[in-house]
C-alpha cells in the first residue's frame, strides 16, 4: 500500500485527520504523535514524541508528560533538543510489522538527527505496514531554529529536509490539506485505504 502524509499550515488539523481516520476504519495501529507540553499557566514548555498506545491529547501538562520523551524543552524562545530520547522510541515499534498501520506525526524535523531513528523511520516506509503521518513544514522548521539552541542550525539544514522529503516521496503519496478541503482529502485516503485492504 502507498503510504500517505498530509502536509500544510500549523493548527490545520492534520493530526487530527490521520487519527480520526484510523480510528474510523478501525486500523491496528502503532506509531507516534508529537505532543506540545504545557505548565499549569498553559505556557508551552516542550514537546514529546508519544507512542500512539500512550496517547491521550496532542496537548497535555507537564506533570502528566512522560518526561523521558520530552524531545524539545524550555520557554518558547529558549527551545533546548534532546536527540537522545528519539532511539528511546524505537523499542515501543519493535512489533510494528504485526501492524496494520504506522503512524508517524510531524516527521521531517530534528529527528532527522538521530541516525538510528532516521534508519528506523526509513525502514518503517519502506516495509509492508501502511504508513500515515503530517510533513514538519519547511516554514514551522525555520522557526524552530530560532526557538532552539544555535547547534540546531549547525547541524540540520534545508537541504536534510528536502534530501529526506525526496526519499519520503519514493513511496509515498503528500497530499495538502486546508480548511476549505479537509473532508476531500478524508475520503480520498479512506478510499485509497480500502481498495488496498
Amino acid at each position: 500500500m502507498n503510504n500517505i502524509f498530509l502536509e500544510g499550515k500549523t493548527n490545520v488539523g492534520k493530526t487530527t485527520l490521520i487519527l480520526d481516520i484510523c480510528k474510523q476504519l478501525n486500523l491496528d495501529t502503532t506509531g507516534f504523535i508529537s505532543v506540545k507540553v504545557c505548565d499549569d499557566a498553559s505556557e508551552s514548555v516542550g514537546f514529546l514524541m508519544q507512542p500512539y498506545e500512550n496517547f491521550t491529547n496532542t496537548v497535555i501538562n507537564i506533570n502528566v508528560a512522560n518526561k523521558e520523551l520530552m524531545f524539545m524543552t524550555g520557554l518558547t524562545f529558549n527551545r533546548s533538543i534532546h536527540l537522545e530520547v528519539f532511539p528511546r522510541l524505537i523499542p515501543y515499534f519493535k512489533e510494528f510489522e504485526t501492524k496494520q498501520c504506522f503512524i508517524m506525526d510531524e516527521i521531517g524535523g530534528i529527528e532527522l538527527l538521530s541516525v538510528d531513528f532516521y534508519n528506523f523511520i526509513l525502514e518503517v516506509l519502506n516495509s509492508p505496514i501502511f504508513c500515515i503521518g503530517t510533513l514538519k513544514s519547511i516554514d514551522n522548521l525555520h522557526k524552530m531554529y530560532h526557538k532552539c539552541n544555535a547547534q540546531l542550525s549547525a547541524q540540520l539544514n534545508e537541504q536534510d529536509v528536502l534530501d529526506f522529503r525526496a526519499k519520503l516521496l519514493k513511496a509515498s503519496t503528500v497530499l495538502t490539506l486546508t480548511k476549505d478541503n479537509k473532508e476531500q482529502v478524508k475520503s480520498s485516503i479512506i478510499d485509497i485505504v480500502k481498495r488496498s485492504t
